[in-house]
């Protein structure tokens, strides 16, 4: 047995079988949708004729739904199996749902539920498609004022008890309709019968897949679990294979696999996140470049269903970057690894733009030195020192002067770090925050400290985030007289491992200390 062919076949990413979307999507039962945008990547790879009209279409008319279901996470189910799903996994979810609130401290008693309820279904009805802001905007006309916690948390009780389901498909922003109006209501199921649809669905999309990996997969107990599989009888064969006892379902394909074949492979997609195990397809060294311990999967790349390497969906070059163990000379045809020219001439662009956001800071600085306010200077200038960075690939045409300006528009992840930046839309509200608390801040070291910490913890732009940092702190520590700090190579451990501390811990000191240490060792202090 080759389990890692039956898997790709399984999975429909070798040979797809189906022709729409919402046939993908029905044969896995559910899809995990943690990310909006790359859920449709994911889709549609395992379409026979990938179509973004098609998705969308689909999405749009609710013959595919988002929602949050299974372990209380976003997923894509189809229409037809909405409402059984529901009924089985809602009791589940909900209870998780309100672990978390618990957990936060959040308390929302019966009276608030139903105010809320009302006022979101009147909203919904009159727009037919919304957003949370939509739905908070409501809330204000009525004079409650929520944060987005709280809001997230009563959104959440509307999808699970059927009120909401996703709405129109927009690019970046997750919306909502009535479900009444979208998804035809079908007759229910018995539990038993519910339980055996799970099972049976689970196993036909990832077979070969263990007990354990259902059981994580599902969010169910062990009990209901074990009555799936029991329920589904001589559809499932056990096949014993090294240290695993694996479930292949009936229909599972066991030929048509090629090799020599490349996935770039979504984040947050089943063929990683659908298995508690997941060492048959990747080493576990190498996990940490393909997920963090608090659930945050990356884009990877697979070879002959093997995790190989990574990739960046939201660059135009996809900035591939494979394990050290992988030959370099693997078949994609999607851009190629840069040779040692390309790497030279990427090398000479970096430095270029470098030395010009550093005369650009400069500026800032002087301005300052004359009797600028540090807060304000940086917030006025910041924008330009990155768009300095970045000026000689505008020049030579690997970007447009265009993608520069503003935050970033889709969400970013720091290889290697637990930490997870802020969404686009927190990004735009903290970053005012950022300057606000550096004006009003006397100290220029803290205002040092500080800067760097949370420019970096907001990550505001898609990438260059660390350069800005460093020169938003050498910028403060300026405003009180220390010179310019650099943080040398034999020191970039220890400085990440501060920043990581800092940042997934809420222990800003070590860092602090850190800061301390470099102005100390070069006799700035």
């Amino acid at each position: 047995m080759n389990p890692i062919a039956i898997r790709l076949l399984s999975q429909q990413l070798i040979c797809p079988q189906f022709d729409t979307p919402q046939k993908v999507v029905s044969h896995f039962g559910a899809m995990q949708a943690q990310d909006y945008r790359m859920v449709r990547w994911a889709v549609m790879m395992r379409t026979r004729k990938p179509s973004s009209f098609a998705f969308k279409k689909a999405y749009d008319e609710g013959e595919i739904v988002r929602l949050h279901l299974l372990r209380g996470t976003w997923q894509l189910v189809s229409n037809e199996d909405y409402w059984w799903m529901l009924d089985l996994i809602s009791p589940k979810a909900t209870s998780v749902v309100k672990g978390w609130m618990k957990s936060n401290k959040i308390s929302i008693d019966d009276s608030e539920l139903n105010l809320i309820h009302e006022i979101f279904v009147q909203k919904t009805e009159e727009m037919q498609s919304v957003t949370s802001k939509d739905l908070n905007e409501a809330l204000l006309e009525k004079g409650i004022i929520m944060d987005s916690h709280r809001l997230s948390y009563h959104i959440r009780f509307n999808e699970l008890n059927g009120t909401f389901c996703s709405g129109n498909l927009l690019p970046t922003k997750a919306t909502y309709s009535l479900t009444e109006k979208k998804v035809p209501r079908t007759a229910r199921l018995e539990r038993d019968e519910m339980l055996m649809l799970l099972a049976r669905k689970y196993f036909q999309s990832h077979s070969p897949a263990t007990f354990e990996d259902y059981v994580w997969w599902s969010g169910l107990s062990t009990s209901d679990c074990q009555r799936g599989i029991e329920l589904l009888g001589s559809e499932l064969r056990i096949e014993k294979w090294k240290d695993y006892r694996f479930y292949l379902h009936e229909s599972c394909r066991t030929r048509g696999f090629r090799s020599g074949k490349t996935h770039l492979i979504a984040p947050f997609d089943e063929y990683l996140i659908g298995y508690k195990s997941r060492e048959l397809v990747i080493h576990p060294h190498q996990m940490p470049s393909a997920y963090t311990n608090n659930g945050i999967f990356f884009p990877v790349i697979a070879h002959d269903g093997r995790i190989c390497g990574n990739w960046n969906p939201w660059e135009k070059n996809l900035n591939i970057s494979y394990f050290d163990s992988i030959e370099k000379d693997v078949e994609i045809l999607l851009p190629r690894i840069p040779d040692e020219e390309d790497k030279e001439n990427k090398n000479a662009l970096v430095a270029r733009g470098y030395y010009l956001a550093f005369q650009s800071v400069k500026d800032s600085i002087l301005e300052i030195l004359e009797g600028g306010e540090p807060g304000a200077v940086a917030k006025k200038d910041h924008q330009q020192w990155y768009l300095q960075m970045w000026s000689p690939f505008v020049g030579v045409g690997l970007l447009k002067a265009s993608d520069l300006i503003g935050c970033r528009n889709n969400q970013v992840y720091i290889r290697g770090s637990l930490h997870t930046p802020l969404s686009p839309d927190n990004v735009r509200i903290t970053m005012p925050v950022l300057f606000k608390l550096l004006a009003n801040e006397p100290s220029a070291m803290v205002r040092a400290v500080l800067g760097h910490f949370f420019f970096g913890y907001i990550h505001p732009y898609m990438d260059g985030n660390g350069r800005m940092c460093r020169f938003l702190m050498n910028v403060m520590l300026a405003s009180g007289g220390y010179d310019w700090v650099v943080i040398k190579t034999d020191k970039r451990a220890e400085y990440m491992a501060a920043l990581e501390t800092a940042s997934t811990k809420g222990d800003i000191l070590p860092f602090a200390k850190f800061v301390v240490s470099i102005l100390k060792q070069n006799d700035f202090l």
